[in-house]
């Protein structure tokens, strides 16, 4: 059984832009995820313009394609993870 749980929901939804929430919850206390990995496949990833709190690079493995991306945890943001 894997000790974390991600849960995201989208706070707005606009026109010209939506604004997702992540929630990253560690069940293991005895460990410390503060540099952690996540990968979302998602059909509007292309259109991303801003990120809060961690870092995100776009996976383009078909350059007309780009549903995915890498986002990572940074040091400091997540010390309680």
């Amino acid at each position: 059984m894997c000790p974390i749980r991600v849960h995201w929901h989208v706070k707005v939804n606009y026109v010209d832009y939506w604004r997702v929430k992540i929630s990253i919850t560690n069940f293991n206390y005895r460990m410390n995820y503060t540099q952690w990995t996540l990968v979302i496949q998602h059909p509007n990833m292309n259109n991303i313009t801003q990120v809060f709190s961690f870092e995100y690079n776009p996976v383009s493995l078909y350059k007309s394609i780009n549903d995915t991306g890498m986002f990572y945890g940074m040091k400091y943001y997540n010390e309680m993870l």
